[in-house]
């Protein structure tokens, strides 16, 4: 999803140091969060584990003596441009032999409307199928009579073609 929003709060009193991170969806809601408090709705600040450093400007030092009291909050939010995660388009058909009806689960696939087409051994068109919902199965082949048949899935560009015998 891109136009996300990542939010990453860091606080720091003298050797104290916490962190809060949060990862926005642009439609609303959250897809990460550091701690999450439901209470509160929003993410709560957590200490930094021994040895790692949230270094904050004017937050002070630890090192050598008492640390000077400096109480010192960040907060940076920016925009994410997230690139979607691209599968390649693939067609399952099972199962294959059948003897009854077939099922073809497609993966890849995206919003655009699906259409699935039957050939005959000879190049016939013997049936045709439309889909809105790509990511439901799809079942048909009960009206189909003993034979292969050759079937044509499309999905905007993508095309797939896969062999089926009904027995």
């Amino acid at each position: 999803e891109s136009g996300a929003t990542f939010q990453m709060i860091a606080f720091q009193n003298g050797c104290t140091q916490q962190i809060a991170i949060t990862y926005y969806r642009k439609a609303g809601g959250i897809w990460f969060s550091s701690k999450w408090n439901a209470v509160t709705a929003k993410t709560d600040l957590q200490s930094v584990n021994t040895g790692s450093k949230v270094y904050v400007a004017g937050g002070g030092t630890c090192s050598g003596g008492p640390a000077p009291i400096v109480n010192n909050t960040i907060t940076r939010s920016v925009q994410l441009e997230v690139a979607p995660e691209i599968k390649p388009f693939t067609v399952k058909a099972y199962p294959n032999p059948s003897e009854h009806q077939f099922t073809l689960i497609l993966d890849g696939a995206s919003n655009e409307k699906v259409q699935v087409i039957v050939y005959d051994a000879v190049g016939r068109q013997v049936k045709k199928i439309e889909s809105g919902d790509s990511f439901s199965p799809i079942k048909f082949g009960e009206d189909l009579k003993v034979g292969a048949y050759i079937v044509e899935v499309r999905q905007g560009d993508n095309r797939k073609t896969i062999k089926l015998v009904k027995q």
